[in-house]
């Protein structure tokens, strides 16, 4: 562990030894997670519970009609598998400090519709190493004992030294509601376009494609990469392009499964999906993303679909 780092308060707050030493332009220790800074999260909604320790931690949000699926009542599962993410990956760069753990895989499945719009995700790591961290969540309606969804991903420490915690700092793990997703006065949530993929400023060229254009910084991370949930997102909404094309407009997603093989730094971002089987119950494809500034493979997603009725 390079540098000195001291102790969390009890009020969440991290003491400073060495307040300057950090690069400019340095997120502070509460943004460093990955995916727990941009604005892309925190119109989003979560709420993150204040009791967590270094195994567990949950969270919740709401799926009103911004996070929901093509205009349907279905959610965005890139959503549900963002807060996953969000939670999941904070415990694993806990264990990893002073290296940021990046997210390497990360899958959410529903077996049913959630009930309500509230929904809560308890997270827990299964497996903790000195690089690696394997973490694993449920999704829970309201007022319900089962899950109706689950999440699980692999996280490994960033090799990249700019990707490591400036020097002094621990990563709190309890901040209340001043951490991801929070409303405070310092990350205030931008106003929102009526549906989350019109807000991250996804485009649609041809059938079976959507679009970035730009690394946008409220779409970016911690490493200067675009957010991991926006990967997910990308890949949804080229899935629901292509099958739009194939006049499967009653499917809806219900898994995804996503492979992150490069980091997506400069634009634009595509998202090529290929429909590969179905019946009148089931639907797989694969997209593949690719960074096109850099014409390099970054993400790898496996989704699943089935035919949804209001």
């Amino acid at each position: 562990m390079s540098g000195r780092s001291v102790g969390t308060k009890k009020d969440g707050d991290v003491a400073m030894t060495e307040a300057d030493e950090r690069a400019p332009g340095y997120p502070l220790t509460s943004e460093l997670h990955a995916d727990a800074r941009g604005h892309f999260v925190s119109t989003l909604g979560f709420q993150l519970d204040t009791e967590i320790d270094d195994r567990s931690a949950n969270g919740s949000l709401m799926l009103d009609s911004y996070l929901q699926s093509d205009h349907i009542s279905w959610p965005n599962l890139s959503a549900l598998l963002t807060l996953a993410d969000v939670l999941i990956g904070r415990l694993a760069s806990h264990h990893t400090a002073p290296r940021i753990s990046v997210t390497a895989n990360l899958s959410v499945r529903l077996f049913e519709p959630p009930l309500g719009q509230r929904v809560e995700c308890r997270s827990r790591l299964r497996k903790v190493g000195r690089t690696m961290s394997v973490g694993a969540a449920e999704f829970f309606s309201e007022h319900s004992a089962e899950p109706f969804g689950t999440s699980i991903g692999t996280f490994l420490a960033s090799p990249r030294p700019a990707d490591e915690l400036p020097v002094g700092f621990t990563l709190p793990l309890s901040e209340g509601n001043q951490g991801e997703g929070s409303q405070s006065e310092a990350t205030q949530s931008p106003p929102r376009t009526h549906r989350l993929e019109d807000h991250v400023g996804i485009e649609f060229p041809d059938p079976g494609v959507a679009e970035i254009l730009a690394l946008r910084p409220d779409l970016g991370n911690a490493t200067g990469s675009l957010q991991g949930g926006v990967v997910a997102l990308l890949g949804e909404a080229a899935t629901y392009n292509a099958l739009r094309a194939a006049g499967s407009n009653d499917q809806v997603v219900d898994s995804l499964e996503v492979y992150y093989l490069a980091a997506a730094r400069q634009g634009p971002f595509r998202a090529t999906a290929e429909l590969l089987g179905g019946g009148t119950t089931r639907g797989h494809s694969r997209v593949e993303i690719r960074d096109l500034g850099r014409d390099r493979l970054t993400s790898i997603i496996e989704a699943t679909t089935r035919p949804f009725r209001d």
